[in-house]
């Protein structure tokens, strides 16, 4: 397990979620399969940040500073990226902070839900980022949520009779009932965060300072050299 109470490397969890909680802790300790530039030896390997550690989970509650209910991927995204930053400024002692949130978006008139992931690191500028998949929310819920009869997603989909279960959002999510558990809450969780742990691991490619312009060719006139 990767919880223990002498931990060697903490990290922070901007939610109490016990579904993204989970998805969080079994992301961290996802083992590396190879890849087509990777030496064999290679797979099997853990994340380099808590390669050899033990590592804890310090969960806190914090405003994400965005609706209860994202209707889109901005919204979504500044939520996430909220809740990573005040994850770490309740737990000082955290290596990196992460924000999870789910949230909606709409494309040709159909609405979707989606999770984003963002991790702060102490000591880079700019943070990580990822996604999960994203599916297709029901028009009859989709409906609820556009009118505001309903306030997020659990709301409508028991007012839809899509479930009834008021902690859907906890549970398997709307996506573990529609896929019958083959895509569960847990997992498309995990997917955000699979994808965030891929800036946060190859710091050299994400954080490289930008290129400035090219210079312009020896002949063209500096803008001083105009005649008014």
């Amino acid at each position: 397990a990767l919880q223990t109470a002498e931990a060697s490397l903490v990290v922070a969890a901007g939610t109490t979620n016990p579904c993204k909680l989970e998805a969080l802790t079994e992301a961290l300790a996802t083992r590396s399969q190879g890849g087509t530039e990777s030496a064999a030896e290679r797979a099997g390997e853990a994340y380099t940040l808590v390669r050899g550690k033990c590592v804890q989970v310090a969960s806190a509650s914090v405003d994400s500073g965005v609706a209860d209910q994202p209707r889109s991927m901005d919204e979504t995204l500044r939520g996430a990226t909220n809740r990573a930053h005040a994850s770490l400024e309740a737990a000082p002692e955290a290596a990196l902070g992460f924000g999870i949130e789910s949230g909606l978006f709409e494309v040709a008139d159909r609405m979707f839900d989606i999770c984003c992931c963002v991790a702060v690191v102490r000591g880079r500028a700019e943070p990580c980022v990822g996604w999960s998949c994203a599916f297709e929310i029901p028009a009859r819920v989709a409906d609820l949520i556009r009118s505001g009869a309903a306030g997020d997603l659990t709301i409508a989909c028991n007012m839809g009779g899509v479930s009834t279960n008021p902690e859907l959002g906890k549970a398997q999510g709307m996506i573990g009932l529609l896929s019958q558990m083959r895509l569960s809450r847990k997992e498309y969780t995990k997917q955000s965060i699979l994808a965030c742990m891929i800036g946060v691991e190859n710091a050299e490619l994400y954080d490289a300072a930008v290129a400035p312009p090219p210079p312009p060719p020896p002949d063209a006139p500096s803008p001083l050299q105009y005649e008014l």
